[in-house]
């Protein structure tokens, strides 16, 4: 709440929120499948928090860098 009230934009959500969370899932499932190939067992517990953590450092990246470009002003509507 407090990141999409930053931006000040009713359609944050719709434009950089939700993408970026899709981007922090996806590459923290790249990551999973990486380690599962290699035979770590990444569904147990001592892994939890860093995928947590994962989903939330490239979500926020992702919204960071989002914003930035859309902020260009050769890239702006």
């Amino acid at each position: 709440g407090v990141v999409l009230a930053l931006l000040d934009r009713r359609d944050a959500v719709r434009e950089v929120a939700l993408p970026a969370v899709v981007v922090g899932v996806a590459a923290t499932v790249a990551a999973m499948l990486v380690m599962a190939s290699r035979g770590t067992p990444v569904l147990e517990g001592r892994y939890l928090s860093g995928w947590v953590v994962l989903v939330a450092v490239s979500a926020l990246v992702t919204g960071v860098v989002a914003m930035g470009v859309a902020r260009m002003p050769f890239v702006a509507r």
